[in-house]
């Protein structure tokens, strides 16, 4: 994005990341208000709605389109750290011929790699919550650490080309009008909300904390300032110091170009372990994140009753195995077009976020016949407009920047297919959410009748 749109690709992420940190202490409120809950995000959508006929398919559709929002994270993730794997080992051009892989033996490596390395973290998420969060902290002080670093050094050694940045440039493209605008900026919004939203992901575990009503504000406002440090300055410091011109030509080395000013000829290595690390700790995420949302769906009778089991560890392993296997497949189709998968993943995880924020909205109102439940952590209601503002905005991405997405970034890699196909595949997958509700309303009837 920093290299096809230049200094509007900050804008776009600082806009987004934004966005994201007010969802974060509003999810901090729905946590403390819900502790009961794991599965984050989407799990909430049903609460603002109990009222309605249509709360548990809204539920359904909900917490599967997160599932389809998060799960391709493990495919994209794995196929990102197979092609480092390559280049780091000096064998990329075994495998890969400029961005796709080689037929059959590229495919091979990517479908072994993926099954290998999404294998050992379910293997370790299967014990439960603990050995997750263990690893999770071990790849945390790997990556962020340096990532942080690397955002701030840049600054602290003073080498930032302001002229990169400012004026107000476009990178690769020509943005004259508003009309260019539209086609070539704002379509990338929808691209930046698959990532710049991410910090939501931390109420997923919020239920299985020691004390959720204490855990969730800390928990959430910590997820949302480094999320905002992260997003604004790692593309101010790449686009400063590097250009758009020599981001575009080669972003994967973009984080070694920076490196180096400080690491040296060690660069490569140094960035080698640390994107691993971050890549190991957001595919976890992934794994066990929208395994415990597709759970809690389950146990809420909103999807198929198989998916609503734990094993003795108190982990969601069906769940996960679902994800395991998509992913092991998905990659086949992830490889070297991860920019077009965003698209058709996005159609579900920002969709996600409509329902949830229109939830909230109603919660803090309050509805006729409304539960009861304490509020140990709370917004303010003036909160409400910034919120519903927002509902809006990501609305209008979904509808407008959702299609034109697939066009915006169709010139830096793709097949020859209408761009508009990702988006709609995005939303075919979506409605998947309504037969499975389908099967396990009629599952519940059957039982119902079964007994009387």
């Amino acid at each position: 994005m920093v290299g096809a749109i230049g200094t509007w690709g900050v804008i776009v992420l600082a806009v987004t990341v934004v966005c994201g940190v007010i969802y974060c202490l509003m999810l901090a409120e729905l946590a403390a208000m819900f502790p009961e809950k794991v599965g984050g995000l989407p799990t909430y959508a049903v609460e603002g709605f109990r009222d309605k006929k249509w709360a548990k398919a809204l539920g359904a559709l909900t917490n599967w389109s997160y599932f389809w929002g998060w799960s391709p994270v493990i495919a994209v993730n794995a196929s990102i750290m197979a092609i480092y794997a390559a280049v780091l080992g000096g064998f990329y051009d075994r495998f890969f011929s400029g961005l796709l892989p080689i037929w059959p033996d590229g495919y091979l490596y990517l479908l072994l790699f993926t099954a290998g390395i999404t294998g050992v973290l379910f293997a370790i998420n299967y014990y439960g919550l603990t050995p997750g969060y263990w690893s999770c902290l071990v790849f945390a002080v790997l990556s962020l650490a340096p990532l942080l670093f690397i955002c701030f050094a840049p600054l602290v050694f003073g080498v930032i080309n302001w002229g990169n940045i400012f004026p107000i440039n476009a990178g690769m493209v020509e943005v004259r009008t508003v009309m260019d605008w539209l086609l070539y900026v704002f379509p990338w919004f929808f691209i930046s909300t698959w990532n710049a939203l991410a910090m939501e992901a931390s109420a997923c575990y919020i239920g299985e904390c020691k004390d959720p009503a204490r855990d969730a504000p800390r928990a959430m406002t910590a997820a949302a300032i480094t999320g905002l440090i992260v997003y604004v300055l790692t593309p101010l410091s790449l686009l400063g110091v590097l250009g758009a011109a020599s981001i575009a030509s080669d972003p994967w080395a973009s984080f070694i170009k920076v490196t180096e000013i400080w690491a040296g000829p060690i660069a490569p290595y140094i960035v080698g372990v640390l994107l691993f690390a971050a890549l190991l700790l957001s595919t976890t995420n992934a794994l066990i994140g929208c395994a415990r949302s597709l759970y809690q769906s389950s146990v809420e009778g909103q999807i198929i009753r198989w998916l609503g089991k734990l094993n003795k560890y108190g982990s969601p392993a069906r769940a996960m195995l679902v994800g395991y296997i998509l992913n092991v497949f998905l990659v086949l189709i992830v490889a070297g077009l991860p920019t077009l998968v965003y698209v058709a993943s996005n159609v579900g995880y920002l969709f996600s976020f409509i329902p949830t924020g229109l939830a909230y909205i109603r919660l803090k109102r309050g509805y006729k016949g409304m539960p009861e439940r304490p509020r140990p952590y709370s917004l303010p209601k003036a909160m409400l407009p910034v919120v519903a503002a927002i509902i809006a905005f990501f609305v209008f991405i979904f509808c407008v920047g959702g299609p034109l997405s697939a066009y915006a970034v169709y010139t830096i890699t793709g097949p020859e297919v209408p761009p508009i196909i990702y988006w709609i595949l995005g939303v075919v997958f979506l409605l998947i959410g309504l037969p499975l509700y389908i099967v396990r309303a009629r599952q519940d009837r059957k039982m119902a009748e079964s007994r009387g």
